[in-house]
């Protein structure tokens, strides 16, 4: 077992020395992130073995992973009863729309800088100019099993992940389903597939089972009552085919918190009973396949009085489960260090035998698992209105407010009429220039200009101490403050960079 001062050494050598040096000093820091991993583990290759990964959006890792007497998901409890539990992992980003492309691409989540509305306008217009080359160029983990001899299949619900943001690439088969098919229509015909397909074989599912506000359930499966719940019937060849399920407003939040986890729940049950399918076909491969759950990001449903379905960076919202199944393991491997899916796709490939392309920003988590190296390190993510840093027991948040104004200077020269909202295709046309000579609907760039002010507060953390996020500790521990803001700025920097070596390629 490596001693602490071991650990400490390797930190303070690979990481932001001042920002380690001040978290070091704290007793918190020092007795309970930086841990050794006592392993039997000696080899987690599987040179040649399926690669399946089943991303759950909306899992939450208070809910999913970690059962106990109450659990109500025992499907997934059971299959993955003996694999590797990360029990601390966080995703890149709280939305799809950043997270399926960092996570399968290993990079930088600041370098996806569109956001997610300019993006969607900007694609369906065709002016996305440079930024298509940087949202499609990265390798995927996909293009890297396919040239290596992989059948590469994926089976996509969501309209900003798959093809959306270019992640079909790299799959030999990929099918795209509408926000309104259910989970029991996706499930058996994917497990069907893979059990069909040549090994060695890469299968992604990405099912988006649970969805707060337009959640979809079956009309044939009983439904909770609740005051708060409302179920608005949908038909599918003339008949009732399933039902929205939504909240109802104007109750306290209390109540609506309630409602909301309620709701939930409800959506967790049926995901998990759907699932319980998969798995019994996936056990006829399970001696020669990695399995993987995880999810891209979770879900507010009302935590801190927020009930948008993501897009924040609380821990409610990024903290995910990851489970993985490896023929290797036959029992339960619980790993406690706070670990980024950031990592993910690099530590497949070296199970799988199969080195990363230096593309790749994340590290390989297998020497963690094995218990030969538990060296903390950053994690980081973002999101549309907010970004956070996380180094040990402490999480920053920055919420980056921003205001757009356009003014028309020809008409306007004293800029007292703020047009930014009846013409905000212009201003993103303005802001992100997709490129020279494409600026439709616009007669002369030249009469426009937009105004862009930007402001940030601050959120400071301790997870340890305050896993709720209650307590904001920006003004009493500044000198945690300072680094962590340096390091996040280093992040951000590096993408920049990135992003325009990619735009020139």
């Amino acid at each position: 077992m490596k001693t602490l001062q071991h650990v400490v050494q390797r930190f303070l050598s690979q990481w932001y020395f001042p920002l380690a040096l001040i978290l070091l000093s704290s007793n918190t820091f020092a007795t309970n992130t930086i841990q050794s991993i006592e392993s039997n583990i000696d080899d987690l290759s599987c040179t040649g073995c399926n690669l399946i990964l089943l991303n759950m959006d909306f899992f939450r890792a208070d809910y999913v992973g970690f059962p106990d007497s109450a659990s109500i998901t025992p499907n997934i409890d059971n299959f993955f009863k003996n694999s590797i539990k990360f029990e601390n992992t966080y995703s890149t980003s709280g939305s799809s729309y950043r997270s399926g492309l960092s996570i399968l691409t290993s990079t930088n989540p600041h370098i996806y800088d569109l956001d997610v509305r300019s993006f969607e306008i900007l694609k369906r217009k065709h002016s996305l100019g440079r930024w298509k080359k940087i949202y499609s160029s990265a390798k995927s983990i996909a293009e890297i099993l396919q040239s290596t001899g992989y059948h590469t299949i994926q089976y996509n619900k969501g309209t900003r992940s798959g093809r959306t943001t270019y992640l079909d690439r790299g799959f030999s088969v990929y099918r795209q389903f509408v926000i309104r098919t259910l989970i029991e229509e996706i499930v058996p015909d994917f497990g069907d597939l893979l059990l069909e397909s040549q090994q060695p074989y890469l299968g992604l599912l990405h099912a988006v089972p649970t969805r707060l506000h337009r959640a979809y359930y079956p009309a044939n499966r009983t439904r909770l009552d609740h005051p708060n719940i409302q179920y608005r019937p949908f038909n599918k060849n003339g008949k009732i085919h399933g039902y929205v399920v939504a909240r109802n407003w104007g109750v306290s939040h209390h109540e609506q918190r309630e409602a909301e986890h309620h709701i939930y729940q409800q959506q967790l049950q049926y995901a998990d009973d759907e699932l319980e399918l998969l798995f019994r076909k996936l056990k006829q491969h399970e001696d020669s396949s990695i399995i993987v759950l995880y999810s891209g990001h979770g879900t507010q449903i009302g935590d801190k009085q927020i009930y948008a379905s993501n897009g924040v960076s609380y821990e409610s919202n990024i903290r995910v489960p990851l489970l993985i199944k490896h023929p290797s393991i036959n029992a339960p491997v619980h790993i406690s260090q706070r670990v980024s899916l950031i990592d993910l796709a690099p530590t497949l490939l070296d199970m799988l035998g199969i080195e990363s392309p230096k593309s790749f920003l994340g590290k390989s988590l297998v020497p963690l698992i094995e218990g030969k190296n538990s060296t903390q390190r950053v994690i980081y993510g973002r999101n549309d209105p907010d970004e956070f840093i996380i180094v040990g027991n402490w999480k920053l948040i920055a919420k980056n407010y921003v205001t757009k104004e356009l003014f028309n200077i020809f008409e306007d020269p004293n800029k007292i009429n703020n047009l930014y909202k009846k013409h905000k295709y212009i201003a993103r046309l303005l802001e992100y220039r997709p490129s020279p000579g494409k600026y439709i609907d616009i007669v002369d760039p030249k009469e426009w200009q937009l105004v862009i002010q930007n402001d940030t507060q601050y959120e400071l953390y301790d997870l340890q101490n305050d896993p709720g996020e209650l307590t904001n500790l920006i003004d009493e521990q500044q000198e945690i403050f300072q680094p962590m803001l340096e390091e996040m700025h280093k992040k951000k920097a590096a993408a920049q960079k990135d992003i325009a070596r990619m735009s020139t390629q």
